[in-house]
């Protein structure tokens, strides 16, 4: 009897003891059901679909799977879900069951119940069908992957899971709660008892590493037995630990006192750079006074050496242009002197040229007068 209270004492006593919860109404899920409002926080694929009180993720199908994910990453690194599922069928044996996950992606559709193999992350499962035939018709078990694991659906899990329990899962008149909890690294599994409404733990809580930032879904399948697989509801509660807060505390305190010595050995630096500069800047000045004479003595020499070369190229311009000046007026000279001859010559050529047209005009007259006393003569014959 010890060690059935033990086995069951309530995980919220646990909870309430060593931490506090808050609500988070963006990875919870719960009715009324509007398709609006769940598909901005919920991805459904395969079977899965809205009901007015429910979300059934898988109908009572033969061959059937369905899958409800959440959208978005859990950021918490301490968590609690509760949720609630429906199991419904008319036959004796029930079908697969349902899969709570928490795995690093969103899974694909596959052989576990209804989710991918090798997922990396925690599975819970609500197995309504023993296919080993070694333990009790319905089970809950939890398994952890690393992704290399492949699942032994045909053996339920055997030697894989890390704690099981059994649990009335079909047919029952209230909907089923499991608290799924992950505080601190270890991982809690309870139920919640009908009849005495107390949380039942489901196996002695484990040590577990699970990735950050995973997403939570639900999934389910049939195979030759069907049933109705419902999701009542979801409620997220991010967990804050007491020791985790005490530790933060302790830490902020080592950082403050870390901090209050960081910023004394600025202020001592930012003095010494202080000093430093003003040193420097005396230095500068005395430096910049030394080389404003220096460079002035060398600018009045630069001064000096210019107006001496302007003065030597202006000489050796004067004295090239005098030389021009001269080649030119003798050039012109020599062409004033050939324009003079050419005048003269061609003076020469217009007197030679009157004294011709003389000539050719008094031997016209001549020949004129010739022809006058011929014509006469030669009219005295006849």
């Amino acid at each position: 009897m010890i060690f059935v209270l033990l086995k069951f004492c309530s995980a919220q006593d646990t909870l309430s003891a060593s931490t506090s919860k808050r609500y988070s109404e963006h990875l919870s899920l719960l009715g009324p059901f509007k398709e609006g409002q769940i598909l901005e926080q919920w991805e459904l694929s395969e079977r899965a679909s809205l009901k007015p009180d429910s979300v059934r993720i898988v109908p009572a199908l033969p061959q059937s799977s369905g899958q409800i994910w959440n959208r978005n990453p859990v950021y918490y690194q301490d968590w609690q879900v509760v949720f609630k599922v429906r199991i419904t069928g008319t036959k004796d044996l029930g079908a697969d069951g349902i899969a709570f996950w928490y795995t690093s992606l969103k899974q694909e559709p596959g052989p576990v119940y209804g989710s991918a193999d090798h997922w990396k992350g925690l599975g819970v499962f609500l197995d309504t069908f023993n296919n080993d035939g070694r333990g009790p018709p319905s089970v809950i078990l939890a398994v952890v992957n690393d992704g290399t694991l492949s699942y032994k659906h045909g053996e339920d899990g055997f030697g894989q899971s890390i704690g099981s329990c059994s649990a009335r899962l079909r047919n029952t008149v209230e909907p089923v709660e499991v608290t799924v909890q992950y505080s601190n690294k270890i991982l809690t599994v309870s139920t919640l008892d009908p009849k005495t409404q107390q949380a039942k733990v489901c196996f002695p809580p484990q040590p577990v590493q699970l990735p950050i930032k995973g997403h939570f879904g639900f999934t389910s399948s049939t195979g030759a037995l069907f049933d109705n697989h419902d999701l009542i509801s979801v409620e997220t509660f991010h967990l804050t630990s007491f020791k985790g807060n005490e530790e933060m505390s302790i830490k902020q305190r080592e950082g403050s006192s870390l901090l209050q010595k960081a910023q004394n050995s600025q202020l001592q630096m930012a003095q010494s750079i202080e000093n430093l500069e003003s040193s420097v800047r005396s230095s500068l000045e005395l430096y910049r006074n030394q080389q404003e004479r220096h460079h002035s003595e060398r600018l009045q020499k630069i001064l000096l050496l210019l107006q001496k070369t302007i003065r030597e190229q202006k000489a050796q311009d004067d004295k090239a242009s005098l030389k021009t000046f001269k080649s030119l007026h003798k050039q012109v000279n020599s062409f004033s002197t050939s324009l003079s001859e050419f005048r003269s010559l061609l003076w020469d050529r217009l007197l030679g040229i009157k004294k011709i047209s003389a000539n050719y005009s008094k031997r016209k007259k001549n020949f004129l007068n010739l022809s006058f006393v011929s014509l006469i003569l030669i009219g005295g014959m006849d």
